[in-house]
């Protein structure tokens, strides 16, 4: 082999190694991406599932996720920081905890690119409840 065969296969190799390096890391990147948008949307489903009790066990330990979860979010951090001034001063009025609440579920969404514009303040306040057919 002359010495023009040995750098082209030298570059060859040293491409390929590069080319599949990067596409590794950015798969990387992106799986963990998808993982923090799944957390970020199931916190915020069980919170807007509970949001009749906030004070429920399902819902205590969702809400002990939520600076973990949107640590990357300071909208979110510095809602729910409001919040829990809120519920832990026993004399706020129980419509400033609700709003402080239902502002942070609106966050939450607009955080995980949940197109909320079209529901309107009643639509977090009221639950569905279903009757059951006898």
């Amino acid at each position: 082999m002359n010495r023009s065969t040995i750098t082209k296969y030298f570059f060859l190799i040293v491409t390929s190694l590069i080319s599949g390096f990067l596409g590794a890391l950015f798969s990387d990147m992106r799986y963990e991406q998808r993982i923090i948008a799944h957390q970020k949307i199931e916190l915020l489903k069980t919170l807007s599932a509970n949001r009749d009790d906030v004070t429920n066990d399902e819902n205590i330990k969702a809400l002990n996720q939520v600076f973990i979860v949107y640590s990357d979010s300071i909208t979110v951090l510095n809602q729910f920081k409001l919040f829990m001034e809120y519920s832990y001063n026993k004399e706020t009025p129980s419509n400033l905890y609700n709003e402080a609440y239902f502002e942070l579920l609106k966050r939450m969404a607009k955080d995980t690119n949940i197109d909320i514009k079209h529901f309107n303040d009643n639509f977090f306040y009221k639950n569905v409840f279903l009757k059951k057919n006898k």
